[in-house]
């Protein structure tokens, strides 16, 4: 999730602090730490964030274990086409 809800900043400092109350302000408190998540990773001065694409995940590492390139193949095709 992004933190397309443009949320303040402030939430962050509120999330480790662990006031709820604050969180609760903005709606579900799960659901804007999950807003805020990714909004809060950042890599630390002279060190680069990568972010890894899992995207059918579950799908591509069994047809990698079973050798079927073919499925591979197919799911690489449907990510470049989106």
């Amino acid at each position: 999730m992004r933190n397309d809800a443009e949320f303040p900043a402030a939430l962050v400092d509120a999330l480790i602090v662990g006031n709820r109350t604050e969180l609760a302000r903005f709606g579900n408190p799960l659901k804007v730490v999950g807003q805020l998540s990714r909004a809060a990773l950042c890599a630390t001065s002279g060190h680069e964030l990568i972010c890894a694409d899992l995207s059918a995940i579950e799908s591509r590492i069994p047809a990698w274990l079973a050798g079927e390139e073919w499925k591979l193949e197919n799911l690489q095709t449907l990510r470049r086409d989106r």
